[in-house]
């Protein structure tokens, strides 16, 4: 019969704890894992326009609902506004933060239930391109990843400009070019007839 050295049976039995480590259970009969759940979050917000311009107010309406069954005690909800544009006024207990560009309100949300906030800020200057955005976020607890999140994005006036087709002031200006063109060639072709007539009487 073969002896097994020392080493040999050491290292037969790590390998096999190694293995009884990284193989899974088998579940027991009848038994099964819950599947991952997330709390069922809806959100948005929205300003009720599609531009902005300097100096223009709005107010970002913030809407949160709780679709889920389950009832939710420590939700942290804010409306982060962007660059150029400054705070004036948020209502429900909201505390701002980083140079009045964030908004944040701690609630509580019964299953089935919903709740509004409102801010309030003005548009100092627009940005260099883009449009002016401001985000609303959904996050639990402690947590730094939001369960949902909603943007409001309004255009700039030059990108209106730019869709709106071409002005009154344009389109006048097109007519009456066409017009003395027109004009300018009628004009050319009576001269030319009139030399023509006058060269025949003169023969």
């Amino acid at each position: 019969m073969p002896v097994r050295s020392p080493r040999r049976a050491c290292l037969g039995t790590a390998a096999a704890v190694a293995l009884v480590a990284v193989w899974p259970a088998a579940p027991a009969s009848g038994s099964s894992l819950p599947p991952p759940t997330r709390p069922a979050l809806a959100i948005k917000v929205d300003n009720g326009s599609m531009t902005s311009k300097p100096g223009q107010v709005h107010t970002y309406t913030v809407l949160l609902r709780n679709l889920g069954s389950t009832d939710l005690r420590d939700v942290t909800l804010t409306e982060t506004l962007p660059s150029g544009v400054s705070l004036l006024d948020a209502g429900g207990g909201a505390v701002s933060a980083g140079a009045d560009t964030q908004v944040t309100w701690t609630v509580a949300l019964p299953t089935g239930q919903q709740l509004v906030h409102t801010v309030k800020a003005r548009v100092d200057r627009l940005p260099d391109e883009h449009g002016v955005a401001t985000t609303a976020c959904a996050r639990l607890g402690d947590s730094t990843v939001p369960v949902v999140c909603s943007t409001d994005v309004d255009r700039l006036p030059a990108e209106v400009a730019d869709t709106a087709g071409p002005s009154t002031t344009t389109l006048l200006g097109g007519s009456v070019a066409a017009l003395a063109a027109f004009g300018g060639a009628a004009w050319y072709v009576v001269r030319r007839r009139r030399a023509a007539a006058a060269a025949v009487a003169a023969d």
